[in-house]
């Protein structure tokens, strides 16, 4: 769920469970709401970040893109 709040958008993930009463009737809802709007963010720059660098990975001779570390320079 998302709420448009003053200080901005907020992002919430809300769980809802039945309350019975002794015959087994439900007679109330109990709740919990936790705000995940950094995760959220977190999670999207980090599409947003594995997006680029696929694009420039896509964008880059496979032959030319291999690299050795040890050695400083290509098999």
């Amino acid at each position: 769920m998302q709420l448009d709040l003053p200080t901005g958008r907020r992002y919430f993930h809300s769980t809802l469970i039945p309350a019975r009463d002794s015959s087994g009737r439900i007679n109330r809802i109990v709740g919990i709401s936790r705000d995940i709007t950094e995760r959220k963010r977190a999670v999207e720059t980090l599409r947003e970040r594995e997006a680029f660098i696929r694009n420039i990975l896509d964008s880059v001779d496979e032959g030319s893109s291999l690299w050795t570390g040890n050695t400083g320079s290509f098999p």
